[in-house]
């Protein structure tokens, strides 16, 4: 019963440090006249008919499925705090400036990797890279 009872604090303390190895990702800040266009991936394979909401607060404001390239066009979005959610698989923090900024938004393209196979070693990574990847390109 102790080793069983060892062997489960020590699996714990490898999720937990598992689960720890990646940063929050940074808010993604656009201005009001800057639509919220995303492109999802999955091990860079675009993320096709995949369901994602968006909120503000605890409220749904819209839902949305990625097309066959995985983008996902939300539109101009009043100023405020907003978060995309990929149900089981991520989350992303957007802040709407109520500034003006006379160009068109980013394209944010979304890397993240439910599908890889990695290999853990005593709570460390092997191999691959399972945090996930934001890239901004200007329109």
């Amino acid at each position: 019963m102790l080793r069983l009872t060892t062997l489960l604090i020590v699996l714990s303390v490898c999720f937990i440090a598992w689960a720890g190895d990646c940063p929050a990702p940074l808010p993604i800040n656009l201005h009001y006249d800057e639509a919220l266009d995303l492109q999802v991936f999955f091990d860079n394979t675009p993320a096709v008919a995949t369901p994602l909401q968006l909120y503000a607060g605890d409220k749904l404001v819209h839902s949305a499925i990625a097309d066959q390239s995985g983008r996902v066009r939300f539109g101009l979005l009043p100023d405020g705090k907003y978060r995309v959610v990929i149900p089981s698989k991520g989350t992303l923090d957007v802040v709407v400036l109520p500034q003006r900024s006379g160009l068109n938004g980013p394209l944010i393209s979304w890397f993240l990797f439910p599908k890889s196979k990695y290999k853990w070693v005593a709570g460390k990574q092997v191999a691959g890279n399972p945090c996930p990847i934001l890239v901004l390109k200007a329109d």
